[in-house]
């Protein structure tokens, strides 16, 4: 009996903690107003703008300092060393700048051989999808790519067509005109007689 008593207050006191916890998650679900988002956001873009800040900061103070030990180094050498120095830095410079240029410039050559690709697969009536698959480093070469690709690919149409169409025999009809239920009700006699046989063809 004890036993027993002693489950069954457990299990009470099992469901009241249930409860009570499902009380405490209820309550927690908070709502809030348009002010409060706000003023949250608000908060968080003030954190990301000083964060972006102090990175800002801080990378200037890296090429403050890096220039301050440029300068020390130039202190430090011969008229002759120091032309040199700023020569070489300068073609360092130019080089950066001429790379980054032509690796743009490939960049926007590669994208206007695309759209020449996919313009030309579209006058010709054929998936501009293939365009990145076609495209080319010249006008020549695309079009004999898309000359290749086009040849295959009617071939491959034509050939699928002809694999749907195989098998299949039209139906033709062997009566000039077909006869329904309705045309036999308002037929007399003597023109289902000399209709018969169409009539018999059609009926089955």
């Amino acid at each position: 009996m004890e036993n027993q008593n002693i489950n069954v207050n457990e299990s009470v006191e099992v469901e009241n903690n249930e409860m009570t916890q499902e009380v405490k998650t209820q309550e927690e679900v908070k709502t809030f107003t348009q002010e409060e988002v706000n003023a949250i956001l608000e908060k968080r873009l003030a954190r990301e703008i000083k964060k972006i800040e102090a990175e800002k900061q801080k990378a200037m103070e890296l090429e403050l300092k890096a220039e301050l030990e440029e300068a020390e180094k130039l202190a430090k050498m011969s008229e002759t060393e120091r032309v040199k120095a700023k020569a070489e830095k300068e073609r360092a410079k130019f080089e950066k700048e001429r790379k980054k240029f032509e690796e743009e410039m490939k960049a926007f050559n590669r994208e206007r051989m695309l759209n020449t690709t996919m313009t030309t697969l579209s006058e010709k009536n054929l998936p501009v999808d293939f365009a990145s698959f076609l495209k080319s480093d010249n006008a020549e070469q695309i079009m004999e790519n898309i000359s290749v690709f086009e040849k295959h690919f009617n071939e491959a149409v034509e050939k699928a067509v002809l694999e749907r169409l195989k098998g299949r025999t039209p139906v033709v009809s062997t009566t000039s005109k077909g006869f329904n239920m309705n045309d036999l009700k308002n037929m007399s006699v003597a023109e289902i007689n000399a209709n018969w046989n169409k009539i018999k063809n059609n009926l089955r």
